[in-house]
């Protein structure tokens, strides 16, 4: 008999006859059917049972009638295996995942890379808007609150940080949390307009100020686009330590204790460090082809 057919021909009154698999045979590889039994032997990738009439596992759907086995494509990280529902495709879920394939956190929760599963957002209810954080665990702060879960009131910074500051850097502090004269909503600011634009303003539209709720004393910002920074934080968006300043995090950095060296730090560590083309014990000498030596910005 044929690929796909099975009998006994040579004998008196014997035929050949389709094996019975559902179409789901794999021509492919010969053998695919017995050809004295029809039992089926190898069927089609992604089906599976005696007569082929099943989606294998780590397949789902019908593979009788509509013929349309597809992988489970189960999330490895969000998922107990690798195997879904035969009919729906819905894979096990681990705690705390969501979705057909386990393939997203559930509301309020998010994804930690580190400790690899769903862990909560942990939203301060009072400081944030929303319940929900974003991709990488941060929460949207209402005014006056910053940190990555909103628990940080920015007027008791604001109330600490008031003796150290001899001279506000970007203008009057009543300024913060104010929206602008431009009309944008808080956090966005209306650039200025080109000069062949005559101060037309009805063409421009509002920018976001994405400023650092680290490093920021507000989402709000200047006409330029410049955010209110944290002491010894500098940057456009308030996003990394001033010079002499280490430590970035929630309220901003803490100063460098190394005045003999200009005030020259790692800006992560806090280590001193020679400032740059400086060599020596005090880094006092500059480096070959270099000179102007200052001990604040180097040669």
């Amino acid at each position: 008999c044929a690929e796909g057919y099975f009998g006994q021909p040579s004998l008196p009154g014997g035929s050949c006859q389709p094996c019975q698999c559902n179409d789901n045979l794999d021509f492919s590889i010969p053998g695919s059917c017995d050809s004295l039994s029809g039992s089926c032997l190898i069927c089609k990738p992604g089906t599976t049972g005696r007569y082929c009439e099943l989606c294998a596992d780590g397949y789902f759907g019908d593979a009788v009638d509509a013929k349309n086995c597809q992988p489970c494509l189960c999330n490895a990280n969000g998922s107990f295996s690798e195997v879904c529902h035969a009919q729906t495709g819905q894979c096990e879920c681990k705690p705390n995942v969501q979705g057909r394939q386990c393939d997203e956190c559930k509301p309020t929760m998010w994804w930690d890379p580190e400790k690899r599963f769903c862990v909560s957002c942990g939203c301060n209810p009072t400081g944030s808007v929303t319940p929900q954080c974003d991709i990488t665990g941060r929460c949207v702060c209402k005014s006056g609150f910053v940190g990555k879960q909103c628990t940080l009131n920015r007027q008791v910074h604001r109330q600490k940080e008031q003796p150290q500051r001899a001279q506000p850097v970007l203008g009057s502090p009543q300024r913060w949390g104010v929206s602008s004269s431009s009309g944008c909503p808080r956090g966005a600011y209306q650039p200025p307009a080109p000069p062949e634009t005559f101060g037309l303003q009805s063409a421009r539209g509002c920018i976001p100020c994405n400023c650092n709720s680290f490093g920021s004393k507000s989402f709000d910002c200047e006409e330029s686009g410049q955010c209110w920074c944290q002491p010894g934080v500098t940057g456009k968006k308030c996003d990394r330590c001033a010079h002499g300043y280490f430590n970035f995090q929630e309220g901003g950095c803490t100063a460098c204790d190394c005045s003999h060296l200009g005030n020259n730090c790692d800006p992560k560590t806090g280590r001193c460090i020679c400032p740059p083309n400086t060599i020596g014990e005090k880094c006092s000498k500059c480096i070959p082809n270099t000179w102007g030596h200052s001990i604040t910005t180097g040669c």
